[in-house]
C-alpha cells in the first residue's frame, strides 16, 4: 500500500494539491480523472519522486515497485524494439551471473563454519528465490507476446526503434513497462497512441493484471472497462467514488449537489448565530451568552464547499479567405515503403467549405495520407494537388513534440505571429486559459492538455481557409473537446479531421472517409451516419469485424495442405522435451525440500545439493527456451 499523508505541493504561489490523504491499496483499480492543469501528472511525478514535497509525506514500502508511464517517450536508446523492451528486465539476467559467482566462490571455500561462508549461503538462497518465479529465459518470450499485443508484426520486432514514429516509440515503452509487472502501474494517457484493436487487447490484459494500477485517460470506455474505483481531482484535492467513470458521474452530481445545500444550510445557521451574537453583544446582560455563543461556533465542524471552476477555452477562428472551389484532388494516389504497400489508387475531391471525417485502424496509412497532402511526405504514385489560393493550417499527431521545450508560453505563441496580431497575444492565450502567471510557463512544466492547448493556439494566428487536425483530441478533457468542437462547426473554410473519438465526431463532418485494406471508401454522412452503415455502435465494432474478417478464410480458397509427416515429427519431438522437463521438475522438487530442511546448511550434503540445484535449474531453463522453438515450428507449419 502506497500512503500519501497530509501532501501540500504547489508551483510558485499556485497549489497545485492542499493537505492531500489517500491510499492505493494491493489491488486497486484506479481512474484518476480531472480538467487539463488540475495536476494529474504531478501526482504521479510525485509519487515516483521527480518533485518534492512541500510539506506531508508519501509512505512507500521497501521492495515496492513503480512504474511510471508518461505522456511523452524519454528514453532514446538506438537499439531494435525486443531489445529495448527485454533490457528493462537485465536484472534478471545478472542474477543468474551471480549466481554462478557465488556458486563458484562457495566451491573453492572451505570455511565452512564461518560467518562469512555462511553470508554466501544465505545470499545464494536469496538469489535463487529471485529467479524461481521468473525465468530469464522466458522474458524474451514475454515481450514478443506483449509487443505482438500492442500491434506489431512478429517481423517488425527486431527494427530499430527509431525507424517507427512516436506514437509507436510509445508503444514500445509501454510494453517495457509491463514486462516489470509492478506493484504499481502509474499509467498516463495510455491510449493515445493506441487503435481500437490495441486498446481492446490492453483492456483485457489489465483485468488479469496481479498488481494494482492508477489510469489518468479521457476515454470513458476504456476507464469503463478497466477500473473498478475513479478518484477526482478539483480544486486542489482527491474526492474518491468506488465505481468506474460512468458511474462516478452519477454519483458525483448528487455528492456536489448534496454537499452544496449542506453548505449552504449551514451558512444560513452561521450567519444568523453571528446576528445573535452582535446583537447580545450590544446588551450588557447578554454578554456572557453571546461569548458561550461565539465558542459554540467556533466549535462547529464547517462544511467546506468551493464551487467548481466553469472557464472554458473561448475558440473562434478567423474568418477564412476564399479559396478554389476544389482545394484537393488526388489521382490514383499510392504510397509504399520498401514492399509494404500502404494504400494505392486513392482519388480523393475535397470542395470549398467541406468538413470531412478521416478514419481507420491504425497503420492504415491516416496520417502518411495528411502528410502527403501537406508535402511532408512524398507518393510513391499518382498525383495530388492543392488549388489556388489555399491556406493550409495543420495540427500533426505529434504536435507537441515539436514544441521548444525551453521557451515560456508567450515566447512560442509570438514565435512566428503576425505582427498585426502581437497585441493580441495575451488575448490569445487567455481564451485558451493562459492567464497571469501562466504565459510564463516554459513549456517543458506543461501538462500533455496544456500542451494541445498551447497548439491549437497557434491556429488562431493566421486566417487559414483548410485546416487539418490529425488526433487533436488526445489531451483534452471532456469540456476542451467540447469547445473545439463548437469552434470548428462555426469554422466557415475546409476541415479535414482525424479522429477515433465519436463524441467529438458528431454532427462535426458531413462526409466520413476510412481507409481500409490500402483504399478510400466513402460515405456521405458523419460518424454516426458511418457506424450504421458498418452496421456497428461504435469503432470497437467495427475494429473487431474487420479483424474477424480478417481471420475467416474465403470459401472459394482451398485449404492449404499441411505436411503432416513433418508436423508428426514435429510433435513427438516435443513430447521427449516435456517428458524431460517433467523429470528434471521433479528432481527440482526433491532438492528444495531437501533445502528446506531445518539442518540443511550445516550437513555435509549441503554443497552437492546446491550445485545439482544450479545445474537442474540450468538443464530446465534449456528445455524450455528447446520447447518454445518447437512450438513455433509447429505453428508455422500448421499455417503452411
Amino acid at each position: 500500500m502506497i500512503h500519501l499523508k497530509n501532501v501540500t505541493f504547489g508551483f510558485g504561489d499556485r497549489t497545485i494539491f492542499d493537505n492531500l490523504n489517500f491510499a492505493i491499496k494491493g489491488k486497486d483499480k484506479i481512474g484518476l480523472i480531472g480538467r487539463n492543469g488540475a495536476g494529474k501528472s504531478t501526482l504521479f511525478k510525485l509519487i515516483t519522486k521527480d518533485y518534492e514535497l512541500r510539506e506531508g509525506t508519501i509512505e512507500i514500502p521497501k521492495g515496492y515497485s513503480i512504474a511510471h508511464l508518461r505522456q511523452e517517450r524519454l528514453s532514446k536508446e538506438d537499439n531494435r524494439i525486443i531489445d529495448v523492451v527485454v533490457s528493462s528486465q537485465a536484472h534478471l539476467f545478472a542474477i543468474e551471473d551471480e549466481i554462478t559467482a557465488v556458486q563458484k566462490e562457495l566451491n573453492e571455500r572451505t570455511d565452512y563454519e564461518s560467518d562469512a561462508y555462511m553470508d554466501l549461503v544465505t545470499k545464494m538462497t536469496e538469489l535463487n528465490d529471485q529467479v524461481m518465479y521468473v525465468n530469464p529465459n522466458e522474458v524474451r518470450a514475454k515481450a514478443e507476446q506483449l509487443l505482438k499485443g500492442l500491434g506489431f508484426k512478429q517481423d517488425e520486432l527486431t527494427n530499430n526503434i527509431n525507424t517507427f514514429s512516436g506514437g509507436w516509440q510509445m508503444r514500445v515503452e509501454l510494453a517495457s513497462i509491463l514486462l516489470e509487472t509492478p506493484d504499481l502501474l502509474l499509467l498516463d494517457e495510455p491510449t493515445n497512441y493506441l487503435d481500437i484493436e490495441s486498446i481492446i487487447w490492453f483492456e483485457s490484459y489489465l483485468k488479469d493484471y496481479p498488481g494494482s494500477f492508477v489510469i489518468i485517460s479521457h476515454d470513458r470506455d476504456f476507464l469503463d472497462n478497466t477500473t473498478k474505483k475513479t478518484v477526482e481531482l478539483l480544486t486542489s484535492k482527491l474526492h474518491v467514488y468506488n465505481h468506474s467513470y460512468s458511474q462516478a458521474q452519477i454519483e458525483r452530481v448528487e455528492r456536489i449537489e448534496l454537499l452544496r445545500s449542506a453548505y449552504v444550510n449551514q451558512q444560513k445557521v452561521i450567519e444568523q448565530k453571528e446576528r445573535t451574537i452582535t446583537r447580545f453583544k450590544a446588551k450588557a446582560t447578554k454578554t456572557s451568552m453571546a461569548q458561550s455563543m461565539e465558542k459554540q461556533l467556533a466549535k462547529m465542524e464547517r462544511v467546506e464547499f468551493e464551487e467548481e471552476s466553469t472557464a472554458t477555452m473561448k475558440i473562434r477562428f478567423l474568418e477564412p479567405p476564399r479559396s478554389a472551389g476544389i482545394v484537393v484532388k488526388t489521382d490514383r494516389l499510392g504510397k509504399a515503403y520498401d514492399a509494404k504497400q500502404v494504400f494505392q489508387g486513392i482519388d480523393l475531391e475535397m470542395l470549398r467549405g467541406e468538413k470531412i471525417a478521416l478514419v481507420g485502424q491504425n497503420g492504415q496509412g491516416k496520417s502518411t495520407l495528411v502528410k502527403i497532402i501537406t508535402d511532408k511526405v512524398e507518393a510513391t504514385a499518382g498525383t495530388m494537388e492543392i488549388g489556388a489560393n489555399v491556406e493550409l493550417g495543420i495540427f500533426y499527431q505529434d504536435q507537441t513534440t515539436m514544441l521548444d521545450e525551453s521557451m515560456t508560453v508567450e515566447e512560442t505563441l509570438a514565435d512566428g505571429c503576425p505582427a498585426e496580431l502581437r497585441s493580441k497575444l495575451r488575448s490569445i492565450l487567455g481564451s485558451f486559459l493562459f492567464s497571469g502567471e501562466d504565459v510564463d510557463k516554459k513549456v517543458k512544466v506543461l501538462s500533455g492538455g496544456e500542451k494541445t492547448r498551447l497548439c491549437l493556439a497557434r491556429l488562431l494566428l493566421r486566417p487559414y481557409n483548410f485546416i487539418i487536425l490529425d488526433e487533436p483530441t488526445n489531451h483534452l478533457d471532456m469540456a476542451a473537446k467540447t469547445v473545439l468542437q463548437q469552434a470548428l462547426n462555426a469554422y466557415e473554410g475546409t476541415l479535414l479531421v482525424v479522429s477515433h473519438d465519436r463524441f467529438f465526431l458528431r454532427n462535426l463532418t458531413e462526409k466520413t472517409l476510412e481507409l481500409r485494406d490500402g483504399k478510400l471508401h466513402t460515405y456521405l454522412g458523419d460518424i454516426d451516419y458511418f457506424l450504421q452503415k458498418r452496421n456497428a455502435d461504435n469503432f470497437r465494432e467495427v475494429e473487431l469485424r474487420t479483424k474477424e474478417k480478417k481471420t475467416v478464410q474465403p470459401a472459394e480458397e482451398a485449404p492449404k495442405e499441411i505436411d503432416h509427416e513433418k508436423l508428426k515429427d514435429l510433435q513427438k519431438k516435443i513430447n521427449y522435451v516435456e517428458r524431460d522437463m517433467k523429470k528434471i521438475e521433479e528432481k527440482i522438487t526433491g532438492l528444495e525440500t531437501d533445502m528446506g530442511a531445518a539442518d540443511f546448511y550445516t550437513s555435509d550434503r549441503k554443497d552437492s545439493i546446491l550445485e545439482q540445484h544450479t545445474e537442474f535449474k540450468r538443464k530446465l531453463s534449456e528445455l524450455n527456451a528447446k520447447w518454445d522453438v518447437l512450438a513455433e515450428e509447429i505453428l508455422v507449419v500448421e499455417d503452411n
